[in-house]
């Protein structure tokens, strides 16, 4: 059942069950310790997630940098249009 539901979607179940052959042939071909595979799989999942948690506080940092910016350069009540009533998100071009 669960494999069906993997193989109905061709690129997720191809590319897992070409994953898993590619794992068997390093343990079967090269004698490869199931321990020392484990360790490495452990070792990238561990990098791959200091590598997105890094990003991620980037992109948090860049977020507040340029939200300081923008508050620098339109404070809350002088924003353009503020006294006209137009919104800061979608200014009204002068015809």
């Amino acid at each position: 059942m669960l494999l069906r539901k993997l193989l109905k979607n061709r690129g997720l179940g191809m590319n897992l069950l070409a994953s898993l052959c590619l794992l068997a042939l390093f343990i079967y071909t090269w004698d490869l310790d199931v321990g020392e595979l484990g360790r490495r799989l452990l070792a990238i999942l561990l990098a791959l997630v200091i590598i997105v948690a890094a990003a991620a506080c980037i992109g948090w940092c860049l977020y507040r940098f340029r939200r300081r910016t923008q508050q620098d350069i339109y404070p809350a009540d002088d924003t353009p249009g503020h006294e006209q009533g137009i919104s800061t998100d979608r200014k009204q071009k002068d015809d």
